[in-house]
Formats: structure tokens, C-alpha cells, sequence
């Protein structure tokens, strides 16, 4: 029988990685900064800094509607 893999929990807050993707956008911090100053995966912060969409969009599907709305006004 195979087995079944468990999905890894999340150890990062999306806030955090979105404050990760703004300091890496603004040239603020490098990729190993920013990953280790808001202790998120240098990884996906790399993939989320390289795609084209807004800090809060690229996060979006791991919030719920009441944080996306604070975060987004937070960064207006």
C-alpha cells in the first residue's frame, strides 16, 4: 500500500511574507535578508518576488477576506 504524504504546515505568517516581498521589490534587503529578518521560506519568497502580481494578490489564496482587507489598506 503507499503511503500518503502530509501536507507540510505553513511557517510563516502571510504578513510577514508579504512585508518580505515589499523589502525585496524596494531593493530594501536582498533575497537571504528578507527571508531571515521576517523568517519566512527564501524559496517561496523568491518565487512570489518574481511573480508579476501585487504583494497582497500573490499571498491572497493562503488569507482569509478580513486579513486581505487589512493588509491591503495597511500597504495603501
Amino acid at each position: 500500500m503507499p503511503k500518503v504524504k502530509e501536507k507540510r504546515e505553513r511557517k510563516c505568517k502571510s504578513e510577514d511574507m508579504v512585508n518580505a516581498i515589499v523589502a525585496v521589490r524596494e531593493k530594501k534587503k536582498g533575497y537571504l535578508a528578507a527571508s531571515k529578518r521576517f523568517n519566512v521560506p527564501r524559496s517561496t519568497l523568491f518565487d512570489y518576488v518574481r511573480s508579476k502580481s501585487e504583494p497582497t494578490k500573490a499571498v491572497k489564496s493562503n488569507l482569509d477576506e478580513n486579513q486581505y482587507s487589512q493588509l491591503h489598506l495597511k500597504r495603501s
